[in-house]
């Protein structure tokens, strides 16, 4: 976790390339790029990926209610169980919060993970939806 919070820092001050050892997980010298965005390139990502996320909901037919407002996509099943998906613009993160926990997400290499396991976004939103909802939920990775 330490390394992070270290790439978290060098990210702000504009470093892009990061380089860390960490002999628990027996990785050396591994490098991670991260894709920065300016605001308005992450404000925009952001609001396609929640028109996605919504979309792919109607058209999957699930019971599951999306309600988009402001930076937050609220889905709700039938229950009244909520999952949210928001954004944390300075930061660049995505989050998931669901009944089974809370989880943020930061780009690397193309791919928005988990900062706690490295998870997929969408890997976990499937997850957390197919729970909400008792049935599969399989949503695409958006292109």
């Amino acid at each position: 976790m330490e390394w992070l919070v270290c790439a978290s820092a060098l990210l702000k001050l504009g470093l892009s390339v990061i380089i860390w050892q960490d002999k628990r997980c027996e990785m050396k010298n591994t490098v991670m790029q991260a894709n920065i965005m300016n605001e308005s390139e992450f404000l925009q990502f952001s609001d396609d990926l929640f028109g996605y996320i919504e979309d792919q909901i109607d058209a999957g037919g699930w019971d599951l209610d999306c309600e988009l407002g402001g930076n937050v996509l609220t889905i709700e099943n039938e229950q009244g169980e909520q999952i949210i998906v928001n954004r944390h613009t300075p930061n660049q993160e995505l989050w998931i919060a669901a009944k089974s926990g809370g989880y943020h997400f930061a780009e690397r290499n193309g791919q928005w993970l988990a900062m706690r396991d490295g998870q997929a976004f969408f890997a976990v939103l499937n997850t957390v939806l197919s729970q909400a909802c008792g049935e599969t939920i399989f949503i695409q990775p958006m292109a």
